[in-house]
């Protein structure tokens, strides 16, 4: 899924990660049930760095900014399985 604009400045991993949620509710056309719609993002543990993220970014795949975010936030992630079977995205602290 190709995000065509991403302009955090200073955000909160918490708000680049509503950011990319919504963007993939909104370009996902493939899925008909609005509640299967995008990606699911689950957060284990602290959220890293409290510093503000900037990253400006045109026509990206999702994968690579959030590969991007969790660089800069000191984050790792996985796609995995959770709760009721639900696919999502996992991210969680460098340190393990």
């Amino acid at each position: 899924m190709i995000i065509p604009v991403v302009d955090f400045e200073n955000y909160t991993v918490g708000k680049a990660i509503d950011f990319l949620r919504r963007s993939s509710q909104d370009l996902d056309r493939w899925e008909l049930d609005p509640l299967k719609k995008g990606a699911n993002f689950v957060i284990r543990g602290r959220l890293g760095t409290a510093r503000g993220v900037t990253l400006k970014l045109r026509n990206v795949p999702a994968y690579t900014i959030l590969t991007y975010l969790c660089e800069l936030a000191e984050l790792r992630f996985e796609i995995g399985r959770v709760g009721d079977g639900l696919e999502a995205v996992i991210l969680m602290s460098k340190a393990r």
